[in-house]
């Protein structure tokens, strides 16, 4: 894998099967027949997961938990739907190729910003890894030690126990659960895991691309600001590739909005329920694994929240700067034409590139502060409301 913007992140893409086949360096059609599999075993067990409906006389702390891994799974089949359109391989080799272009430059300020983003990714790759990682082993990990807790208590009682009445979660199956409890356990920790990879794989992508424009935009900014020490001749050439490097971007923007733009508004209202029932569950439960599995849950969110809604405002920040670097230029010294040409690249920056929510909004950080401050409020309603209740 040549791309350190994948370095890490291909190896949960491959486990889910969504890493193109193309980035493959080998067994490629086994890989595809894996994906198929794969995709197919996900979709199936779909009908198992939704299919449950919560018992009446379920704790609440078992009524949010229920209710929230539903939400959970279904923005992760809403990431398995985008990871399967073809819209997204594009981007993604689209990604390397402007990656792979930056790298071969020999301008010491084009290769020290090119390091600097590249151990970015590397740092987000890794530490939000490791932050899934460990929200899906605090979801499963209790349910085994659940598992052999019940089996040694069994053995020295002589008895046995309903034990499916201690799982985390609740699958309609077409199965005796009590009999066949582990296997089951096993086949939930399976697509838990499958999902964690799909989840995980997706965010750092997205990350990524948006990592990636921001590059793109510093590196046109620093290549325009590195003209102001070049002959007039030698602008007159320049500028005419910068410009169609421009254009590009503005394209590539646009498109990566278009692809988005409706998963990141579903995901915008519900990661607002889900973060609020987190906490809350965290607030008022009593069970310790509970509230340690909330906590890095709602960890893990809002550093995906905050980073993700981060790089989109960069994103705005560098285009609008495009402008600053275009106007520093002795424009004003060149020949009619190019002076013209740039004016109209100043006026084409000052309208900063954005990622939208659906067509309710613009991804900034002053919108993932909105998403805190709501989950804050439906967390309070819920505490008024249902907070003495047991």
């Amino acid at each position: 894998m040549a791309s350190p913007f994948l370095q890490y992140v291909q190896y949960p893409m491959m486990i889910s099967g969504f890493l193109p086949v193309a980035l493959t360096e080998s067994h490629k059609r086994l890989y595809t027949m894996y994906r198929y599999i794969l995709r197919t075993f996900i979709f199936f067990f779909a009908f198992f997961l939704f299919g449950a409906t919560p018992e009446f006389n379920a704790s609440r702390d078992e009524l949010f938990q229920f209710f929230n891994e539903r939400i959970m799974f279904i923005i992760v089949y809403m990431k398995i739907i985008m990871c399967m359109s073809k819209n997204l391989e594009k981007l993604i080799f689209e990604m390397i190729a402007n990656e792979t272009k930056i790298s071969y430059s020999k301008n010491r300020k084009l290769t020290e910003i090119y390091r600097q983003t590249v151990r970015k990714s590397k740092i987000i790759q890794l530490s939000y890894i490791a932050l899934v990682y460990i929200c899906y082993v605090l979801l499963m990990l209790p349910n085994f030690v659940t598992y052999v807790q019940i089996k040694v208590a069994e053995s020295k009682a002589n008895s046995t126990v309903n034990i499916y009445l201690t799982k985390s979660y609740y699958c309609w199956v077409p199965i005796e659960e009590d009999k066949h409890y582990l296997f089951l356990l096993l086949l939930e920790n399976g697509f838990s895991l499958l999902s964690s990879n799909v989840y995980c794989s997706v965010q750092i992508i997205l990350i990524n691309l948006l990592l990636n424009m921001t590059l793109r935009l510093k590196v046109l900014g620093s290549n325009l600001k590195n003209m102001n020490n070049s002959g007039k001749r030698i602008v007159e050439k320049l500028i005419t590739g910068y410009i169609e490097e421009h254009i590009d971007i503005i394209r590539n923007c646009e498109f990566l909005n278009d692809t988005l733009k409706y998963l990141m508004l579903l995901e915008f209202l519900l990661t607002t329920v889900q973060l609020s029932m987190l906490m809350f569950q965290g607030i008022t439960t009593k069970d310790l694994n509970v509230k340690v599995f909330s906590a890095m849950y709602v960890l893990q969110l809002l550093v995906q929240l905050l980073i993700l809604y981060w790089y989109a405002h960069q994103i705005r920040v560098e285009s609008i700067a495009i402008a600053d670097a275009v106007y520093e230029m002795p424009w004003y010294e060149y020949n009619r034409s190019t002076a013209i040409t740039l004016r109209i690249m100043m006026m084409r920056s000052q309208k900063p590139l954005s990622l939208t929510l659906g067509s309710f909004g613009i991804m900034t950080l002053d919108t993932a502060v909105k998403i805190i401050k709501g989950s804050y409020t439906y967390v309070t309603f819920m505490q008024q409301t249902y907070g003495n209740i047991d």
